[in-house]
């Protein structure tokens, strides 16, 4: 009887550390999704990036519709 009940104390104790343990990650994960969101965008080299791609061919018919707009009849 007595060991019983050292091991349901024993469960609760383990359950009330992981429920601890699981409100301390949902709570980094919070802080974190704010200092993520408040983080200065770096625009400067996606607008590079896209300056340095290679003139693409606009002469396949087939894009110039899709694109422009066709009735594909």
């Amino acid at each position: 009887m007595v060991r019983r009940e050292i091991r349901s104390q024993e469960a609760r104790r383990r359950e009330v550390r992981r429920q601890e343990a699981r409100r301390r990650e949902v709570r980094r994960k919070e802080i974190r999704r704010r200092i993520r969101s408040h983080r200065p965008i770096n625009n400067e080299d996606t607008l590079r990036r896209i300056a340095n791609l290679s003139q693409q061919d606009t002469t396949d018919l087939f894009t110039a519709q899709f694109f422009n707009g066709s009735s594909f009849n």
